[in-house]
């Protein structure tokens, strides 16, 4: 409760925070950050709402906590109705530059929360699953407060998390890392809708452009494990990512291509991949396309196969 605002997820503690530094920081380390990386995560800012990401090497805790108090106070004026959608949007744009951070503590805060459960930098390299989906959602229209200290994503997920590998959730020492990526690293604009393809048009990065940086991402983190792999999620980013494809063919839509090669793993850029609709959604889903596609990853059973 935050001055009579409710939080439905509970805020990290310090300790917990700096662990997630630790791990964004061993996984790309100072010197892999590359000029290409940081425009594609849009550290310096040069989208209108490219403030999803912080520069997780010179972030701290204080300023983190700066930030999500900030965003409190927004969110209350908002409650308040004293504040229409865009005002919101551009007041938390403006508490981010002030406090030199942005709305997560590294990548998204669906990435803090499987790095903070899934990655021991203590631990020999184990496998990496990278997880890509579309975008994130309009700014200041998540289901709490914008804050990068709150613990938030698959986990609490349900709806999600059922239609993904049980070792996503097991933390046993042999389970994967999961890095969550969007393909678009941004806010929509506020008030947009929260679903389908986004226009460049209205300022967006172009799809192309975000093939690029997720390559750029693969490219520095895939040689730290013993092996890496990639799952999409949904049609937008099976779409984006289709064309990259090696010597196979493919079904432009996500559910054709279930049907077309049910569990087969594909490879984009040299890695195993394996494209999936989205969790969301789970009336679009094959369960023997997942099935066998996880257990070609070495990713155990699904989620909706165990008993809990």
């Amino acid at each position: 409760m935050f001055n009579s605002i409710t939080i439905k997820h509970r805020q990290y503690k310090q300790a917990e925070v700096e662990q997630i530094l630790v791990a964004y920081r061993t996984l790309f380390p100072q010197d892999d950050i590359t000029s290409a990386l940081r425009t594609y995560w849009g550290w310096g800012r040069p989208r209108q709402w490219s403030y999803v990401t912080t520069d997780f090497h010179a972030a701290t805790y204080d300023r983190l906590l700066a930030l999500h108090q900030s965003s409190m106070e927004v969110e209350k004026r908002w409650r308040a109705g004293e504040l229409t959608q865009q005002a919101k949007g551009e007041e938390l744009v403006a508490a981010a530059r002030r406090n030199e951070v942005g709305y997560s503590i590294g990548v998204n805060p669906w990435t803090d929360n499987l790095l903070w459960r899934t990655f021991d930098p203590g631990l020999p390299r184990q496998d990496l699953v990278v997880i890509v989906g579309h975008d994130w959602y309009p700014i200041g229209a998540g289901d709490d407060p914008e804050s990068p200290m709150l613990d938030q994503g698959l986990h609490h997920t349900e709806r999600y998390r059922t239609w993904c590998p049980e070792s996503f959730f097991r933390q046993q020492k042999n389970d994967p890392v999961i890095l969550f990526l969007n393909l678009f690293p941004d806010f929509r604009v506020p008030g947009a809708r929260k679903t389908g393809r986004l226009s460049t048009r209205k300022g967006y990065l172009s799809y192309a452009a975000c093939m690029d940086g997720l390559k750029e991402v693969l490219r520095i983190v895939s040689p730290k494990f013993e092996r890496t792999s990639v799952i999409s999620w949904g049609s937008e980013a099976w779409q984006a990512m289709s064309p990259l494809v090696d010597g196979e063919p493919v079904s432009r839509g996500i559910k054709d291509q279930q049907k077309l090669a049910t569990g087969k793993l594909l490879r984009v850029v040299g890695t195993p991949y394996f494209p999936m609709a989205h969790p969301s959604f789970g009336t679009n889903h094959s369960k023997q396309h997942l099935r066998v596609g996880y257990a070609a990853m070495g990713l155990g059973k699904a989620e909706f196969d165990v008993q809990r």
